[in-house]
């Protein structure tokens, strides 16, 4: 891992005159964008973020041993924009972790994650603030996500689970009507655009270092909510999204990771008692799917995701310390989540669900 030269210069921070028309508590955000070859739409992005209208802002770029040359141009914004920095790692270390190295490398009280294939409204940021700031118990918010091809169809507006831990994504493909135009919680945030307070992090922890990708955000946002903080949709918070969750495809390591996290996720997560009560029936359901690929001829993915399935079962052992770790910090009991962000299952959501993207 090396920085560029656009690391080593100075955040320019706003002008004398600037600060004061800012609140005195007016934080400094700082946003970290993870980028595996991405240069067809990276640079976009973080020209976006650094033309926001917030004016404390640094810019993370962790770029995970990309290949097409997407930090080139990067490193020259950079080189002319102080609030870049762009960090170039020797090897691919999956989502997780690379978000981890620029929450270790960040500097501000609020951190915005962004997908590379993102671009945010001027105000993004702005509203993030207005939102997450002024309530202590508001430990990280989602922006509203809009699909990059068609801005009037909602990618995101954040995500439930239900007691089985099954998740059923909010708004995907709904035409913005503005339905969602409130400020309300909701159980997990889309790892694409969301913001989490540092004091927030601090007590639940960062990403899971082993789940490389997929479900971490979730898995982060159940601790959050264990930790005595709500998770809300910022919904004047508007970002742009060219990888709409709504894609179909599911790659062997797509389904052995996603299955692995979200089970490693229940078994760290809930209270023994609704581990034993709920888990059985979630690999009873990841199971079926795998039986529905391998009778469809897709028996590589059916097998990854029996792997993923039972790895954590056989191998609990990292698990379970993970498990201690959470459980110590738990404030809040499950009797609290369930019902309220945590939502009693149904069929007719889940047949719903599963139309639309992979398990």
């Amino acid at each position: 891992m090396r920085l560029a030269p656009s690391a080593e210069q100075s955040i320019k921070f706003p002008s004398l005159t600037e600060r004061r028309i800012l609140r005195f508590d007016t934080p400094l955000v700082s946003v970290v964008i993870v980028n595996y070859n991405g240069k067809s739409f990276v640079e976009k992005c973080v020209k976006s973020v650094l033309d926001s209208d917030f004016p404390l802002l640094e810019t993370i770029v962790i770029d995970n041993a990309s290949t097409d040359g997407s930090t080139q141009a990067l490193e020259r914004l950079g080189e002319k924009d102080g609030r870049l920095i762009v960090i170039k790692n020797r090897i691919n270390y999956g989502f997780a972790v690379a978000n981890n190295i620029g929450v270790g490398l960040s500097k501000g009280d609020l951190i915005l994650f962004l997908n590379p294939d993102t671009t945010v409204e001027p105000g993004c940021i702005s509203e993030l603030v207005n939102v997450i700031c002024p309530d202590r118990w508001i430990g990280a918010a989602q922006c509203k996500i809009l699909t990059m091809d068609d801005p009037s169809l909602i990618d995101s507006a954040g995500h439930f689970i239900d007691v089985f831990g099954v998740s059923f994504l909010i708004g995907s493909l709904e035409k913005d009507r503005g339905q969602y135009d409130r400020v309300a919680d909701i159980f997990g945030a889309l790892g694409a655009a969301f913001a989490v307070k540092r004091s927030a992090l601090l007590a639940a922890g960062l990403f899971d270092p082993d789940f490389f990708m997929y479900f971490e955000e979730t898995d982060l946002c159940w601790r959050l909510w264990l930790a005595g903080y709500r998770i809300v949709l910022a919904p004047r918070s508007i970002v742009y999204h060219k990888g709409a969750s709504s894609t179909r495809t599911l790659s062997n390591v797509k389904a052995y990771l996603l299955c692995r996290n979200r089970v490693a996720s229940i078994m760290k997560n809930y209270e023994l008692k609704n581990v034993v009560r709920y888990l059985p029936v979630h690999l009873m359901i990841l199971f079926s799917f795998a039986l529905v690929k391998i009778g469809r001829r897709e028996l590589a993915v059916g097998l990854s995701i029996a792997k993923g399935v039972t790895e954590p079962i056989l191998s609990p052992g990292n698990v379970i310390r993970k498990r201690r770790l959470v459980q110590s910090r738990r404030l809040v009991p499950d009797s609290m989540l369930i019902g309220h962000v945590i939502k009693s299952p149904s069929l007719t959501r889940f047949i719903e669900t599963v139309s639309k993207r992979p398990p």
